[in-house]
């Protein structure tokens, strides 16, 4: 009881700190810019570029998952772009935030002449259905998206793909259905418990942390990112720091990570997945770290220059995963598909051809 009350207050701590001091930054912009700061953004729309078949084709599917405290069902109208129709096996890939489906522009155009190839915008981003409550993107129901969308599809098992975001529900969808798994490849996201662990131990992955912690709270964040225009959406990708480090968006790039950004609910929804890790908590597979220890289908990409995940979280992931295939990559950031393409497709290729 003693502990829960330690961490608890050490929760609530972390987050007004925080927020107070995402407050005084925005004072600050306030008193530099004035009125200017309050102006409602512009309607930022997608750029025509991002319909090229070259990506493949776009589409809708009615999937049944879960919502609400997990067992009401949910029809959920998801969005997704297809590419190589039946060659090959298929490969999914799954994005993280703030992303959208065109994260993967280069994966799809490359892949797409060997593989069936689909990359989806997950609930709450994109295209597809935005749900508003907290408890609507709880990880149980994120998982049921998938395995809904495979089953709609009619596809029984995939390469799996996931970044950020993306790769820790691959990781949750692996240890849920495993047999529908073929070769399971992360980017720049390490194992669930492996994370958790550094988190706990390690002062610098805290840090980087601090606006998972901030976006608990209410309204603000969303206020904040949406301020500019989505400036700091297009900072996320571009800043010097934390942006891509070897590639450079183009400005169409740009203005569609700041539309996906800038539909209604968008924002709400891609923080909520943050909201909702916090709030709810679901027990792991007891078996599965025994199956992983036996396998080696499970490969690990992760740029070093990542900003916001140590790069002890992947190293880490061995002890979790004894037989992943980790490749460390120098000099590349948190967006490392799109950062280098050309090497993260070699890597790819070469791991599931073997």
């Amino acid at each position: 009881m003693f502990e829960k009350l330690i961490t608890l207050f050490t929760f609530l701590f972390t987050t007004y700190f925080w927020t107070v001091v995402v407050l005084v930054q925005e004072f600050m912009r306030i008193l530099k810019y004035r009125f200017e700061y309050f102006k409602s953004p512009r309607t930022i729309k997608y750029p025509e570029s991002i319909n090229d078949k070259k990506y493949g084709k776009s589409n809708f599917v009615n999937i049944q998952t879960t919502t609400g405290a997990g067992t009401e069902k949910l029809t959920l109208r998801l969005h997704y772009v297809i590419n190589g129709e039946r060659k090959g096996h298929t490969m999914l890939f799954i994005h993280g935030f703030p992303e959208f489906w065109y994260s993967w522009r280069h994966q799809l155009m490359d892949f797409g002449k060997t593989h069936r190839v689909i990359a989806l915008d997950l609930r709450g981003y994109g295209l597809s259905d935005k749900p508003k409550n907290v408890q609507d993107y709880q990880m149980k129901h994120l998982v049921n998206d998938i395995k809904g969308l495979l089953d709609a599809l009619e596809i029984p098992s995939v390469i799996l793909l996931g970044h950020d975001w993306g790769g820790a529900v691959a990781w949750s969808f692996e240890n849920e259905f495993p047999d529908m798994v073929e070769k399971f490849i992360a980017l720049n996201i390490p194992e669930t418990n492996a994370f958790q662990s550094v988190f706990r131990e390690s002062w610098r992955q805290y840090f980087k942390s601090w606006y998972m912690f901030f976006f608990q709270c209410p309204y603000l964040p969303e206020w904040v990112l949406s301020r500019f225009d989505m400036k700091s959406i297009a900072l996320a990708f571009t800043s010097k720091k934390s942006g891509l480090q070897k590639m450079k968006l183009t400005d169409d790039d740009i203005n569609a990570f700041k539309a996906n950004m800038a539909a209604p609910g968008a924002l709400t929804g891609a923080i909520n997945y943050y909201r909702a890790t916090f709030r709810y908590t679901k027990k792991r597979n007891p078996k599965q770290n025994e199956k992983r220890t036996d396998s080696d289908r499970y490969m690990l990409i992760f740029g070093e220059a990542d900003q916001f995940i140590e790069i002890e979280c992947a190293k880490r992931t061995k002890k979790f995963v004894p037989n992943i295939n980790l490749k460390l990559l120098p000099g590349l950031s948190h967006w490392i598909q799109q950062d280098d393409p050309v090497l993260v497709n070699r890597l790819i290729k070469e791991f599931i051809d073997s």
